[in-house]
């Protein structure tokens, strides 16, 4: 086969190579198309007079010259037909071929979200189209065409006369102007895409003729690119994974606090998405630990909203919108590689969004009556001498039958619908202590348990009576009791000693897993409600160290406090032991 050599002179600006496809096209007069791909190289011609490079092509008879390689500046470039040597192949400004330019329309750009976290496109190894359109969305003012200054039409053409041969099934294309000058351009808007249009590639057609049907030189031709139809929704995926996530795009789903929740995006076609973004609503966190020796939780991250899976849990009831925004991989033909802005990722965008409607108990009341501060006899310290705040009947020989705890509460709430669960209390403490003197130049003892700020008060699940959990069955309502009585043991050895309690209590709820559950993906604890408390007292021994005499010197506690809900986590670093044993 006779071959044909390209000689390409540059000066100025470097030579760009670029590993990118070049499409020589022949026909016979400007009728019937037809292209070869040559790949491997591509060549940035825009702006430049390119030297030192020769290209051996098979001859063409007659031929225009196309460029599909990345577009320049913010366009796509494509040479239309002219009369021009077999197989010629020159730079624009220097060639009779003649070039459209198709630019996006600023005022229909995706959300502006994705533009302030956009920055340059990454290169997509699996490009499936020109660009992406998404079912069940329409595009007005999708883009423009017009043709490429740098490769004006002839003059004799008069104007533009433009057409669009659309092939995607139910959509309707429109442009306007219909006609434009030469130098004019006209918007193509795309009608919704039905729910029911196959996904997959359409090739589309967009033409522009001369007005004037005795037009000579240089004359514009039709030229085709790629649209991408695809889907993009998002999946809620069940507790124990199972069959196929529900669809839950343009529509609602419930949830309960503290219920382990998974969204999906789901993309088809089925590619790695050139980017992904979600937008998480509501107050959420990605996991919560508890333990005696810390609890603590961890926020979703900018890594974790860039996943095609994101695990989390709300915190507080709502009605909470989220959504995703993907960037399916489409050629980068808008921008050169090194000029890219990040808002080419318009042309590849599909959003989906959701609605959760999170429930919580309610009807939440937090109430509490309170005891007296005094000089005791505990059970809790063998029966020694203690200064507390009441006392609790542990069917201990010290005890008082009227023993009363220096604080009982009572916790109610009403389960929401899908809300079978578990009440408890779980309280943190801010303890300080000190004592002074001792008999008869003997050092006084060291005092009990303290605190470096608060922490949890002995067991992560404060328990009822018997140290159980309280059960809650949806729709139904429930009650929390639990009761507290904090103390020191007085030893003989001290002249004086004071205390000091600033305490939280949380009233909290788990909604029961679903059954087979794994623990990766449990229900968390979160809190109903809070209730702050506290008490004070000092006390002095006016007697001896064989024979002790305490009494309380002052004293002060809150008068049957009341809490409020709220939806805070408990956290804490550490634990401070004052009672046992602990709910399971």
């Amino acid at each position: 086969m006779p071959s044909l050599v390209l000689k390409v002179f540059a000066t100025g600006r470097s030579l760009a190579l670029r590993a990118v496809s070049m499409l020589i096209v022949g026909h016979g007069g400007c009728g019937k198309v037809q292209q070869r791909v040559v790949t491997g190289i591509g060549v940035l011609f825009h702006g430049l007079h390119i030297s030192g490079l020769s290209l051996r092509l098979p001859s063409v008879a007659s031929t225009c010259a196309r460029f599909a390689s990345i577009g320049l500046g913010a366009s796509v470039l494509f040479a239309g037909c002219g009369q021009t040597a077999p197989g010629a192949l020159v730079p624009p400004g220097q060639s009779s071929a003649l070039a459209l330019k198709q630019t996006a329309i600023p005022s229909v750009r995706a959300p502006n979200s994705v533009y302030r976290r956009a920055s340059k496109l990454r290169p997509s190894t699996t490009p499936i189209a020109d660009e992406a359109l998404q079912v069940g969305q329409g595009y007005p003012k999708r883009e423009t065409w017009n043709i490429d200054p740098n490769n004006p039409v002839d003059p004799t053409c008069d104007k533009l006369d433009w057409s669009y041969t659309n092939t995607i099934p139910g959509v309707t294309v429109t442009l306007n102007p219909a006609t434009t000058s030469l130098t004019g351009g006209t918007t193509a808007s795309f009608s919704t895409i039905p729910s029911s249009t196959a996904v997959g590639v359409y090739t589309e057609t967009v033409t522009p003729t001369c007005t004037n049907p005795n037009a000579s030189g240089i004359l514009p031709s039709p030229i085709t690119y790629t649209i991408a139809v695809v889907s993009f929704d998002i999946a809620r995926v069940a507790q124990v994974r199972s069959g196929t996530p529900s669809i839950v795009s343009n529509k609602s789903f419930n949830s309960v606090i503290g219920e382990f929740t998974e969204l999906e995006d789901l993309a088809n076609p089925d590619v790695a998405l050139n980017s992904l973004l979600w937008a998480i609503g509501g107050d959420t966190v990605k996991s919560y630990s508890e333990s005696p020796s810390g609890a603590s939780f961890s926020s979703l991250t900018s890594a974790d909203l860039a996943r095609q899976v994101v695990d989390f849990y709300w915190l507080e009831p709502g009605s909470e919108q989220s959504s995703v925004v993907g960037v399916f991989p489409v050629f980068n033909s808008h921008c050169e590689s090194d000029k890219c802005t990040g808002a080419e990722a318009y042309w590849g965008t599909a959003t989906a969004d959701t609605t959760a409607v999170v429930s919580a108990p309610t009807n939440i009341a937090l109430t509490s009556s309170t005891g007296k501060v005094d000089v005791l006899q505990d059970p809790l310290f063998d029966c020694a001498d203690s200064l507390a705040f009441g006392l609790i009947n542990s069917g201990s020989a010290c005890d008082s039958n009227n023993a009363v705890a220096g604080i009982s509460w009572q916790f109610t709430a009403t389960a929401p619908t899908g809300g079978t669960g578990q009440i408890d209390g779980t309280q943190v403490i801010d303890r300080s202590e000190s004592a002074t003197g001792g008999f008869h130049n003997t050092p006084a003892a060291p005092v009990g348990a303290q605190t470096n700020g608060y922490e949890l008060d002995t067991c992560v699940r404060f328990g009822t009576a018997s140290r159980n959990n309280t059960q809650i069955l949806e729709g139904k309502t429930a009650t929390w009791s639990g009761q507290d009585a904090p103390g020191q043991a007085l030893s003989d050895t001290w002249k004086s000693f004071q205390i000091s309690d600033q305490a939280r209590m949380y009233f909290v709820y788990q909604r029961n897993n679903d059954a087979g559950a794994p623990a990766s993906r449990s229900n968390i604890w979160v809190s109903l409600g809070e209730l702050d408390w506290n008490w004070s007292a000092d006390a002095s021994n006016a007697g001896t160290v064989k024979v002790p005499k305490w009494t309380v010197t002052s004293e002060k506690h809150m008068r049957n406090p009341s809490g409020s809900a709220a939806f805070s986590l408990p956290t804490w670093s550490a634990t401070i032991s004052l009672q046992a044993p602990c709910a399971p």
